[in-house]
């Protein structure tokens, strides 16, 4: 209890279709529907709800997308991509 407990990536269970490791989302670059950047993944916060991803671009402006299939269109670790349906936020 209040131990940080660390699994080696070879040792981690796969995941469901559709469910990610939060340090295999760190980092991806979000485009929207268009395909244009919108910035990098760099933190994930858990609400009661759902996840929202925290996503900030290179002039630190920073996007955060309710992780929910509505907004997120698809997610593409070995592409190193996530697609964001950014119109439904304006």
């Amino acid at each position: 209890r209040g131990a940080t407990v660390f699994v080696a990536r070879s040792e981690r269970f796969p995941l469901p279709r559709h469910e990610y490791y939060i340090d295999d989302l760190l980092g991806l670059a979000v485009k929207n529907l268009a395909g244009h950047m919108v910035g990098r993944l760099v933190e994930v916060w858990n609400t009661p709800a759902n996840d929202i991803y925290r996503v900030l671009d290179d002039d630190g402006r920073e996007t955060l997308l309710p992780a929910v299939e509505d907004v997120i269109v698809n997610i593409d670790p070995e592409r190193g991509e996530l697609i964001a349906d950014t119109s439904l936020l304006e």
